[in-house]
């Protein structure tokens, strides 16, 4: 648990008719953690400690350990009037000091479907945003697929700002972290799982500055996990408990869940430009393995280096959300790279030949 922290404790007495008329709590050091005659664990200051029961003047239950680790409640910065941690990630990358809606890292907050910017009273997939169902009662996926069997194919792989909760509801450079920014804060801090608030959550220490971080895994025994940007198509994407990585192919975008914001404004390098390479090129219709492209982005170590890749003419060729060129049909096309960021176009031209 942290300090500063309440927990509910649910008690049990053996038999169901026992006669229990004098009971109270003890603990091992008062000055860190105390029951109350409520049955709530009070936590003050960091430290190990047992707390156990006393019924009729004997020990009556086997004594609860609790580990309290500090509290993480001030912010080392601010963006718009939101507070964020410093963790030291080689990336610069501030993490929110809290989940949207939330006015401390002990709540939960707001909750929204994965590319909508509004909190609703029910999640359901008749009412998500870029779903729409089709006659055999299954759903069609309107925006970020790269598959037509599910849906329309547009190759984007990570929300657009315009559909990025934390930009759209705190403003400045807040935006919803992708799937790397998340395994970035896996890998540089080291991670418990602690009580916080009443909740099941996990706690993030930075191995280089020593602050933490705090997100609700668990309220009320029901996950609790916070979104990320970017879809995966692995299969695995929960594989963490506090984080969700919605699946190219799922359909379960629809549900809803907490936002924890990132920031890079202090470190964000803007993209200016971009080059597809090569710049032409011939190919042949129906080749199973496709042609590579490459979309280079100006400058090097620009922040958000993802591209959208399309086709104008999808008859005569596609392209992946990699950048694999693929020929149906003989004719020329156009395949666009558009940056996330900035908005920056270049292009290659492709002939398919029979």
């Amino acid at each position: 648990m942290e300090t500063d922290d309440l927990l509910q404790l649910s008690v049990f007495y053996l038999p169901d008719n026992a006669s229990i008329l004098d009971v109270k709590w003890v603990s091992s050091d008062p000055s860190v953690a105390v029951i109350s005659e409520d049955n709530v664990i009070h936590t003050f200051s960091p430290g190990e400690v047992e707390l156990y029961m006393i019924a009729n003047g004997d020990v009556t239950s086997v004594p609860i350990s609790v580990s309290i680790v500090p509290a993480n409640l001030i912010d080392d910065g601010e963006e718009s009037g939101h507070g964020w941690v410093d963790l030291g990630l080689p990336s610069g990358l501030k993490w929110a000091s809290c989940n949207i809606g939330a006015s401390s890292p002990r709540e939960v907050g707001e909750k929204y479907a994965w590319g909508e910017v509004s909190v609703k009273e029910s999640y359901t997939g008749d009412n998500y945003k870029y779903y729409a169902r089709k006659d055999d009662g299954t759903y069609f996926i309107l925006k970020y697929n790269d598959d037509s069997q599910y849906g329309n194919v547009d190759n984007k792989s990570i929300l657009e700002l315009s559909d990025d909760a934390a930009r759209v509801n705190w403003g400045g450079n807040w935006r919803i972290p992708s799937d790397s920014e998340f395994n970035e804060l896996k890998s540089n801090c080291s991670y418990e799982p602690i009580i916080s608030g009443g909740n099941s959550a996990w706690r993030f220490v930075s191995h280089s500055t020593g602050k933490s971080i705090v997100i609700i895994e668990q309220r009320f025994g029901k996950p609790q996990r916070v979104w990320s940007s970017t879809l995966v198509n692995d299969g695995l994407g929960n594989t963490d408990p506090w984080t969700i990585k919605p699946l190219t192919f799922s359909l379960f975008r629809h549900s809803g869940n907490s936002v924890r914001p990132v920031t890079d404004s202090e470190v964000r390098v803007s993209v200016e430009g971009v080059s597809v390479s090569p710049q032409s090129l011939t190919i042949k219709a129906n080749n199973e393995y496709g042609v590579k492209l490459s979309a280079n982005i100006t400058p090097s170590n620009a922040t958000q280096t993802n591209v959208v890749w399309s086709s104008s003419n999808t008859d005569i060729a596609r392209v992946s959300a990699g950048g694999y060129v693929y020929g149906y049909s003989a004719g020329k096309v156009k395949i666009i790279a558009t940056t996330y960021d900035g908005g920056f176009v270049d292009e290659c031209e492709v002939t398919v030949i029979e």
